[in-house]
């Protein structure tokens, strides 16, 4: 249990760097970089006063990945990458993580993402007509994840790029409401559900 319960609250911090990553580049995307219809009309409304450059970018990544002091090391954790799928491929079905260290779930940023987990804040079928997540129970447990994230050396050198490049407000509250607006909100993606 404890190994598949870290295997999810990794892969969601995997998710969470990675729309961290995306946001980035959404909203300082070197030109001739494509960015989703979706993602231009959730970033319209902000600024576009300077781009990115490759190399700025990969500074910012390479700086965030150093400063990451809640990234697991080598020695916590144990993936089993399986065999080269060849031009048949047919996945093993065995999971990626074969072991994890539980120290792992007392820092701040795993325990809050691990308590996502426990309580199923989030319901994976785009079909399912889900709570708001603006109140009540879900907002509080998605308002400790992103202070627990927002608390992180990552986060703050992704928000002081961002606010660097003129893309988001210098106000920690109004980018965290930002945040919570364009990770959190609800919407369907089937004709007759809400």
């Amino acid at each position: 249990i404890a190994v598949t319960l870290i295997q999810r609250t990794l892969t969601m911090r995997v998710i969470a760097v990675v729309a961290l990553t995306c946001l980035s580049v959404a909203l300082s995307a070197p030109s001739g970089v494509a960015v989703s219809d979706d993602v231009k009309i959730i970033v319209s409304p902000l600024k576009a006063e300077s781009r990115a450059t490759d190399a700025e970018f990969q500074t910012l990544v390479d700086n965030m990945r150093a400063g990451d002091a809640d990234k697991p090391s080598s020695s916590q954790y144990k993936l089993a990458w399986g065999s080269k799928l060849g031009s048949n491929p047919k996945p093993s079905g065995a999971n990626l993580m074969t072991s994890v260290q539980e120290s792992l779930f007392s820092k701040s940023t795993y325990a809050a993402l691990k308590k996502v987990y426990d309580n199923n804040i989030f319901v994976a079928d785009v079909c399912t007509n889900e709570a708001d997540y603006n109140s009540g129970f879900k907002k509080s447990i998605l308002q400790d994840l992103l202070t627990a994230w927002s608390s992180t050396k990552p986060f703050s050198l992704m928000h002081d790029y961002l606010v660097k490049k003129g893309k988001v407000s210098s106000d920690m509250n109004s980018f965290k409401q930002f945040l919570t607006t364009f990770w959190f909100d609800t919407y369907s993606r089937c004709s007759n559900k809400k």
